[in-house]
């Protein structure tokens, strides 16, 4: 057999059309999922923020505390640190039709470091504390926006009762950053 039989008698592969666009396509995925992670990673993972220096907090701390009488009440406190109590409450709601389940992640804010210092202090009292506090709720009384604000106001309530009963400073807010009820 000659070579040209053989080259006719093999048969030619067609050259792929689309393998650059598949190159491109596959870039643009990793990239994706690589900013992705990044993003999940600067939002999750990494520390937060360091606090402010010890005058720019004494700076702040007249004007946010302006607004908040002793009992709680007033327009909310701004400018303070921030202390989670994690991990989440999860908890059994007083209902006695069927079984309700409250998981609640709470942060306290206090303007004065000192209070902040107390609540780690005292984390176990507190955490037991509120424990008792949410699952004596009601489901009902839960879903309304002000039965959620009543709930973080007892929070506060609790937590500064206990505070104050060990001549600690008080707190001078309470966050629920997440809320599920089941």
């Amino acid at each position: 057999m000659s070579a040209a039989a053989a080259t006719e008698a093999a048969p030619v592969a067609p050259k792929k059309k689309g393998g650059a666009m598949k190159m491109v396509l596959a870039i643009l995925v990793t990239a994706a999922v690589a900013g992705g992670g990044a993003f999940y990673a600067a939002q999750h993972l990494l520390p937060p923020p360091a606090a402010p220096v010890a005058g720019e907090a004494a700076e702040e701390a007249p004007a946010a505390s302006g607004g908040h009488d002793e009992h709680g009440g007033g327009a909310p406190v701004t400018g303070g640190d921030y202390f989670s109590l994690a991990p989440s409450f999860v908890v059994n709601l007083n209902d006695e039709d069927v079984s309700r389940f409250l998981q609640i992640e709470v942060e306290v804010m206090a303007v004065k470091p000192a209070a902040l210092d107390a609540v780690r202090a005292n984390l176990p009292v507190i955490r037991n504390r509120l424990v008792l506090l949410f699952s004596s709720q009601k489901f009902r009384d839960l879903l309304p926006r002000e039965g959620k604000e009543k709930l973080q106001q007892q929070s506060l309530e609790e937590i500064n009762k206990l505070l104050e009963e060990r001549k600690k400073p008080r707190i001078d807010g309470v966050m629920f950053t997440s809320f599920v009820m089941q």
